[in-house]
């Protein structure tokens, strides 16, 4: 897709009437803003002229940093979260001027949900994929270069703002409530980030499925092995999988009885669609699950006779050889007579890190035996050197729970859990507390003119 937007050039590398242009612009429109706040002018003009000012001092700020000659790159993937976020807050503090709560601490509480959950989001990718980072430290800070991991940014973000909620004195359940529906339309606008980027990517389809997305981009997060190869897009279906839930959230919300249903409501329908509709389709099994990051993975070769006896394995029948043992990956089956097929195995053992490099072209685990197979009878199996780490391209293990699929047990017993608690605290649904607040704004006094 389009990971980069543009490319905007280094202040100190353009022409001296071009810089002096932009710093004059950057300058008159600073004088004007501040002329309209003295003034009391808060209106999309002022708004407009800070922004410039600020864009301004932001370039040339950035450029003092930049090495000569390098340009600063505008990626898609923040330009769309920062829209998601918009958006999310935008909606949200129209539904909580409904129920008369101060709109300035209700998007400052989103903002640092979003801080929060960025920084979560990063450290547990980093957490889970710590080799990568061994090396270079400070990559762990460049996130435009993938590595987002969802929950990760999910539960600090909601333990965090529910902290932020209680020390304001804010309706702890009404604004989870509404921040629920916020944050599920933040993030289906989001998804379009991954996809620009091409992160989340997901499994490889048949060459002629006309749902099948394609990436080119060099610059794109997916793998240089599944570039121009068909993959689901998985990130249309997270988006999808979201906006469904956001028009379902709000049904929820705005006919709930008590407080808190709307939250548990986005709590269960997001894990269980997370798990069951979601990783079954994606393609980054080992970037998000490391455990089975460093396995060994071999394509077997089976051939039988003439006159051998049919055959048929399944996937998670166990494979030896070299002292290692290991499963198949998926289901095999040749009739009588004489047949030929492949199959991929992966080992139960993983290999150590200081391997790395020497599984490519090298029979490192030449597996000699099924033993599923009674009859061995003109049967031949063989590792043909094509053993190597085990890749996205590959199928996932049988029966293997990924992280965020543990992960999403979790958060439904969460959901479950906010529910039963806002059953028992029994706060008015949204519909009857905004019914309340404007009674209750009716009878205060009129202000002195």
């Amino acid at each position: 897709m389009f990971p980069v937007l543009f490319d905007i050039p280094n202040a100190w590398e353009m022409a001296g009437s071009a810089l002096t242009i932009e710093i004059v612009i950057g300058l008159v429109a600073f004088l004007a803003w501040l002329a309209l706040h003295l003034k009391g002018r808060r209106d999309w003009v002022a708004a407009n002229l800070n922004t410039v000012a600020v864009l301004v001092v932001l370039h040339l700020a950035l450029s003092h940093f930049m090495e000569p000659g390098r340009e600063i790159t505008i990626y898609s993937f923040g330009v769309i979260i920062i829209l998601g976020f918009l958006a999310g807050a935008r909606f949200m503090m129209g539904q909580t001027d409904q129920l008369g709560l101060d709109r300035k601490k209700v998007f400052d509480w989103a903002f640092w949900m979003l801080v929060v959950g960025i920084i979560g989001a990063r450290l547990l990718y980093a957490f889970l994929n710590y080799e990568q980072f061994a090396d270079n430290k400070m990559e762990v800070l460049r996130i435009w270069n993938g590595g987002l991991v969802w929950y990760g940014g999910m539960i600090p973000a909601i333990l965090v703002g529910i902290f932020l909620l209680l020390r304001h004195k804010l309706p702890v359940l009404h604004v989870l409530d509404v921040g629920a529906a916020a944050v599920i339309l933040a993030l289906g606008i989001g998804r379009w980030a991954c996809l620009m980027a091409g992160d989340d990517y997901g499994r490889v389809v048949d060459e002629n499925a006309w749902y099948g997305i394609r990436f080119y981009n060099d610059r794109a997060l997916v793998p240089a092995s599944l570039r121009g190869m068909p993959l689901h897009p998985t990130q249309l279906y997270m988006s999808i999988n979201c906006l469904w839930m956001f028009w379902m959230i709000e049904w929820v919300r705005r006919r709930a009885k008590f407080a808190g249903q709307a939250f548990a409501a986005m709590l269960v329908m997001y894990a269980v669609s997370r798990a069951l509709w979601i990783e079954p389709f994606r393609g980054d099994f080992v970037e998000r699950n490391p455990a089975y990051g460093r396995h060994v993975a071999a394509e077997l070769s089976l051939s039988k006779g003439e006159n051998s006896p049919a055959l048929s394995l399944k996937a998670g029948d166990e494979v030896t050889g070299n002292d290692r043992t290991g499963r198949l990956l998926a289901d095999v089956t040749l009739p009588a007579g004489e047949g030929h097929t492949s199959v991929w195995a992966i080992s139960d053992e993983r290999a150590k890190p200081e391997a790395q490099g020497r599984f490519v072209g090298a029979p490192q685990w030449p597996i000699d035996k099924i033993a599923s197979l009674k009859d061995t009878t003109g049967v031949t199996v063989s590792a043909p050197g094509s053993s190597r780490w085990y890749g996205s391209d590959l199928p996932v293990p049988p029966n293997y729970v990924s992280t965020s699929q543990w992960i999403s047990i979790f958060v439904v017993l969460a959901g479950i859990g906010v529910f039963l608690l806002g059953r028992g605290v029994k706060e008015h649904g949204f519909a009857e507390a905004v019914v309340a607040h404007a009674k209750e704004k009716d009878r205060e006094p009129a202000e002195p003119a």
